[in-house]
């Protein structure tokens, strides 16, 4: 299956996807990579989040996840870059719980995650349907990335 070997190429322990450190600077350059990635192979996806886990403060010190950056292909056209850009935006309000939403899910598990229709799924399963609709997202792909550094 062609979605079975790109699952294997960006989570594989030779795969474009490693992190480098946790600084401001390589966080962007991970996401340059990433889109980067996407384009020389031709890969079905045009936008990409990351997020990153950070434990809370409070009582049960649980960790949650949090919108860590966003980018989209350079070689999309100017309205998807647009509609994209705005659900990056929008995804910087969310965070998710261990195990909630498409990022938790993958966090849990830390297997990767293909999701079709997630514009109109079930909120449970993708927290951020509406935004999904709204900006035309309809499939996501969620990738566990493994870092020393977190």
């Amino acid at each position: 299956d062609d979605y079975a070997q790109i699952l294997e190429d960006l989570a594989g322990d030779n795969g474009p996807v490693h992190s480098r450190s946790t600084s401001h600077e390589s966080r962007s350059s991970f996401l340059d990579d990433v889109v980067l990635y996407m384009e020389d192979q031709n890969l079905p996806f045009q936008h990409a989040d990351v997020w990153v886990p950070c434990h809370r403060q409070n009582t049960d010190h649980a960790e949650v996840l949090l919108h860590g950056g966003s980018a989209t292909r350079h070689d999309a056209k100017s309205e998807i870059l647009h509609r994209f850009e705005k659900f990056g935006e929008l995804s910087r309000l969310f965070s998710f719980n261990k195990g909630v939403g498409l990022p938790g899910r993958v966090f849990a598990t830390g297997k990767p995650v293909w999701e079709c229709h997630v514009d109109s799924a079930e909120s449970k399963i993708f927290g951020r349907e509406g935004g999904a609709d709204t900006y035309g997202l309809r499939t996501a792909l969620g990738i566990p990335v493994e870092t020393k550094n977190l």
